[in-house]
Order: structure tokens, then C-alpha cells, then sequence
């Protein structure tokens, strides 16, 4: 039998490990930190989360815009 893993926590421990080592990884979600796992991102780095509300079209350009200025983002829509 195989062991079901959620990729919602996979993405978000991961996620966590990456903005520990590195300060200029940024996460974009659209109003979904509960059911994308951030809530330990958001704990952790508040000032490194920005919740874009439903909109998700100006979620990607404002991941796109931190990107391109700091280096690294994240841009999570739930699925």
C-alpha cells in the first residue's frame, strides 16, 4: 500500500526551508493561506507574504514585479 502525501504541506514545508535560508523569497497568494498551507510562512515571515485578495490575474504580475526586483517569489493559487 502507498503512503498518500499532501503536496499543499510538501509546498509549504518546503516553502518555509527556502525563505529560512534565504531572505528574499517572497510567497503571493490570493486569499487562499488556509487551504495553500501558509499559515506557518505567514507566522514566521508576515512581512513576506502578500495576500492579493481574489485576483488572481494581479497576483502573477505583482510575483512577476518581486521577482524581477528582489529576486525570488512564490505565487500560490489553491487547487
Amino acid at each position: 500500500m502507498s503512503t498518500l502525501h499532501d503536496c499543499r504541506k510538501a509546498f509549504s514545508d518546503t516553502l518555509v526551508a527556502l525563505a529560512e535560508a534565504d531572505p528574499r523569497v517572497v510567497a503571493v497568494a490570493n486569499d487562499s493561506i488556509g487551504s495553500s498551507n501558509l499559515k506557518e510562512f505567514k507566522q514566521r515571515f508576515p512581512d513576506r507574504l502578500v495576500n492579493v485578495g481574489i485576483a488572481e490575474q494581479n497576483m502573477v504580475g505583482i510575483g512577476a514585479g518581486l521577482a524581477n526586483e528582489i529576486g525570488r517569489a512564490s505565487c500560490r493559487e489553491r487547487v
